[in-house]
This record gives C-alpha cells, structure tokens and sequence, in this order.
C-alpha cells in the first residue's frame, strides 16, 4: 500500500525523513503534569474580587476579562501550584500597589509565573508593570516580595519587569533550578524552555 506523507514530508526527497515513525505514546502523569504556568492577575468579575490570581475566563479578544482562580485545573495544575497561588494572593491583599487592568492599561501586578521539579524545587516570578513605578516605588516593590517570601526553602525568586524593556531581576534563593530528566540533570533558570510535562518527555 502507498503511504501518505505526512505534511512536514511533502517536498523533500525520501531519503530526508527516511526513519520510523512509532504510534504516539501516552505519558504516565494527565493530571497535574505541568511544571510551568502563568497565572493572570485581574478581577473576578463573578465575585467583584480585585486582584484574582488564576485564567482569563475566555478571550479578551471576546471581551473576556474575568479571572477565575485555578483550583478546578488540577488536570493541568499541580497541588504544589494551587497552593503557590493562594500564597501570593494573600500577598496581593496587603500590597499597596494596584492590580494591572488590561482595559484601562494602568496598574502594576499582571501575572505570576511559577515553575516548579520532581524534586518539588518552585520558582516563582511575580510579573509586573514598571510604567507607573518610579525608582523608589519599584525598590519598595520589590523590598515587599522579598520579605514575603523570606525564609522560604527550595525556592527562587525572580522579578520580570515590563512596559518597555522587559528586565528580569533575580530576587533570592538559587537563581536556578535542577530538573532529572532521562538521568541528566538540568539546570532550568527563568527563562529556560523547558518541556512542561517532564514524565511524557522521558516516554
């Protein structure tokens, strides 16, 4: 029987994918698999809450701008995550710096990024607006994550500033993490791509 090439075959010359291709193997770990994810901060618009730490609840090209809160995606969230999460936003409801609006453009905190391993190591890296931040604010800004998260074990701590020139400032703790996959170790800092499901790349 005559194959059918597959779509990133057509146009080239046999001999340039002359290899097998096995069926797609399921990974071990479906629930809870990612070790990367970024959390919008905005309001719920469902409970008037101010500064939700979740997803966008749609499209905001739809004029979706609620923010639910992740605890119902554990099929993608890891408890270590959700709990990171509610963390931060016990944070967000001391800080006198005001939650980002994607419809006004004004605000700071925007979204939260956390990164965690096997071995349960976490990054977190507080994503903010720096427009409205002058150099005394943005101090005290960052003066305020540090003491919130002082003391903790296995965890870096990150700033990414944007509006402008993205900038990422390294906060405490290691300024990267170790990840075992196949039986190397490696070295995964902010901005590392990385596969988010670290068991189905060892499939």
């Amino acid at each position: 029987k005559k194959s059918l090439k597959r779509s990133w075959q057509a146009g080239f010359p046999e001999e340039h994918y002359n290899f097998k291709i096995t069926e797609i193997k399921q990974s071990p770990v479906l629930t809870g698999y990612r070790n990367k994810c970024e959390f919008t901060i905005g309001k719920n618009t469902d409970t008037n809450e101010e500064s939700c730490v979740g997803f966008v609840k749609g499209s905001f090209s739809h004029g979706n701008i609620s923010v639910a809160p992740p605890d119902e995606c554990k099929e993608t969230c890891s408890d270590l995550m959700i709990e990171e999460v509610k963390k931060f936003k016990e944070f967000l409801s001391t800080s006198p710096f005001p939650t980002y609006d994607n419809i006004a453009n004004t605000g700071v905190w925007k979204a939260l990024q956390i990164r965690t391993t096997e071995q349960q190591d976490i990054m977190i890296t507080p994503v903010v607006d720096k427009r409205s931040l002058d150099p005394e604010k943005l101090k005290d800004l960052k003066s305020s994550v540090s003491e919130f998260y002082s003391g903790r074990q296995k965890c870096s701590l990150f700033l990414k500033l944007v509006g402008g020139k993205e900038d990422v400032v390294h906060i405490s703790g290691p300024d990267f993490m170790l990840e075992k996959l196949c039986g190397y170790d490696f070295q995964i800092t902010s901005g590392s791509f990385f596969q988010v499901n670290t068991a189905g790349a060892e499939v």
